[in-house]
């Protein structure tokens, strides 16, 4: 909710670009398989492999833009990013968020800050559980 709330501008007001290209290692989740009348140890599990993190482009009605990195996974991630003529490499912690400003976005925050309405952030994060 926080991050959501401290996004909105992107988030909810704004429209989602073509999401950019993201390189990071894959992660094999397995999920548990079961119904509402599934009986006890006929359970299933299906394995899948995404991704270890999830991204997605941003554009705010003011024209900043932002992306927007989420590391699900329970170990730190190296990634890179690109798009337009921007470009991010780092290590994205363990069930993270962080927000990447794209195309000149200058201001910088971390952790649990939360923007005003009229700062340009270049790079935020927040954890999961938040």
């Amino acid at each position: 909710c926080k991050l959501y709330f401290s996004q909105r501008e992107f988030l909810l007001w704004g429209r989602m670009l073509p999401p950019g290209r993201l390189e990071c290692p894959d992660h094999t989740t397995t999920f548990l398989q079961r119904f509402l009348f599934t009986k006890p140890g006929e359970e299933t599990y299906l394995q899948r492999t995404y991704p270890a993190i999830f991204h997605s482009a941003w554009e705010a009605p003011d024209g900043r833009r932002a992306a927007l990195l989420i590391n699900y996974t329970r170990v730190a991630v190296p990634y890179h990013y690109e798009m337009g003529g921007d470009c991010f490499s780092g290590q994205l912690p363990a069930r993270e968020a962080v927000w990447l400003a794209l195309k000149g976005q200058t201001d910088v925050f971390m952790g649990n800050d939360i923007p005003s309405r009229n700062s340009h952030a270049s790079q935020s994060s927040g954890t999961l559980d938040s």
